[in-house]
């Protein structure tokens, strides 16, 4: 496809792009929230919106942990009730940061060896070059050698955080591929408008605070959750959620993901495969009954497709449905 079809394609569907050699500024800062449902980012600049039928008023930040972000160097924490993962179990998870810092802001997940799929919350309002991913190991570090720069970010037109975070997805462009290792592959993505059965088991992985206002862990972490039906999804939220969002969690409450877990990957372990995206919750987090709410990727496998293509053909190359059977990522130069 040619640049200039790309152009008109995107034009005509109104995404909306950050490109560092265009230095094109977005109009809403990262991680904006509403009150009582809040984005699971850390984020220090997140103010606080109008409640939607709001069980609870979040903090005066509006997002939940984010008056914990001076604890990030504790030793502790974790995924709420989750336990650690193995070193290569997620070879696809990534931990974005800000590059001035090297703080840990969202989860991410690689899609190839230019791509990066994460939540339109994480990035929107950010330049390419305040951001940065670190990839290759479980343990999440300043100081990281192996990072990865951005030099665009491509967030979904239909992005609306005043509206349940609807469409809450971005990719990220990185300036150089990265090398595919044992601890360092490509996520799977579910087949376009791929269903998910109501109560199937899934697995989140993450770096989140360990509780609302609890610490961030070094660590990634997993939790087993269940996916719930679209009906009662809305039902214990008390609201009409979007065909494109999904909900996992407990029953019961006390497991599922927190600040920081945002962007990150919700998976089914059976067939290794990314279905949703962390997008938000309601605080405190994991509160019974509201499971936490992910954006739903088998209906942007085609925006995807297509984001990618037009933008870098010459990595483009994406694992979706039943193209690879084991853990095997494609060529290295894609």
């Amino acid at each position: 496809m040619s640049r200039y079809w790309c152009t008109l394609l995107l034009i005509g569907i109104g995404l909306q792009v950050t490109s560092e050699a265009e230095g094109v500024e977005l109009r809403l800062k990262v991680g904006e929230a509403q009150q009582g449902k809040f984005s699971n980012e850390i984020n220090e600049y997140s103010k606080p919106r109008e409640a939607y039928n709001a069980p609870e008023v979040a903090g005066e930040k509006g997002v939940a942990g984010a008056e914990a972000t001076a604890q990030e160097d504790q030793q502790d924490g974790k995924i709420v009730n989750g336990t650690l993962a193995d070193q290569g179990e997620f070879p696809y998870a990534l931990s974005l940061r800000r590059a001035k810092t090297g703080a840990h802001s969202c989860g991410a997940t690689l899609l190839n060896s230019r791509w990066v799929l994460t939540a339109a919350h994480c990035v929107r309002g950010s330049k390419p070059e305040q951001l940065n991913v670190q990839y290759g190991s479980n343990q999440i570090d300043r100081n990281a050698s192996q990072l990865a720069w951005i030099t665009a970010i491509h967030v979904h037109p239909g992005y609306e955080p005043q509206d349940k975070y609807i469409h809450d997805i971005a990719l990220l462009q990185l300036k150089v591929p990265i090398l595919y290792s044992r601890s360092v592959q490509p996520v799977r993505l579910p087949k376009p408008l791929q269903q998910v059965e109501a109560n199937s088991s899934a697995i989140l992985a993450g770096w989140g605070l360990n509780a609302t206002g609890g610490a961030l862990q070094l660590k990634l972490q997993k939790a087993q959750l269940q996916v719930f039906s679209d009906e009662e999804c809305s039902r214990r939220h008390e609201t009409q959620l979007h065909r494109s969002q999904l909900c996992a969690g407990l029953p019961e409450g006390g497991k599922g993901q927190c600040s920081g877990d945002s962007g990150g990957p919700l998976l089914l372990p059976a067939l290794d495969t990314q279905i949703g995206i962390v997008s938000w919750s309601v605080k405190p987090c994991t509160r019974p009954p509201y499971p936490g709410v992910f954006t739903e990727v088998s209906a942007y496998v085609d925006w995807i497709r297509e984001t990618v293509g037009c933008h870098d053909p010459h990595h483009s190359r994406l694992w979706i449905g039943d193209l690879v059977v084991a853990r095997k990522p494609p060529p290295l130069h894609n």
